[in-house]
């Protein structure tokens, strides 16, 4: 169990097969003095008959939105 929150699964899927993942987890951070909860990039996987189609960096840049809370809705 971690205390600053629960991982953040994402999932690149061709039909109903996961082809790439990445997970991020909480962990707390210090910024200008003031505690926070920030995340860092835990897992990512990518299956080889996917690779070098720019998934995992598709969900990189998809979860940096995400988590970025100026682009939350």
């Amino acid at each position: 169990d971690n205390p600053f929150g629960e991982p953040v699964s994402w999932m690149w899927c061709d039909g109903d097969e996961i082809v790439a993942h990445t997970v991020r987890v909480a962990v707390p951070v210090l910024i200008g003095g003031q505690r926070s909860t920030g995340v860092i990039a835990a897992d990512s996987a990518t299956d080889s008959r996917y690779r070098n189609r720019g998934l995992h960096a598709g969900l990189r840049e998809w979860v940096d939105v995400w988590d970025n809370p100026h682009w939350r809705r």
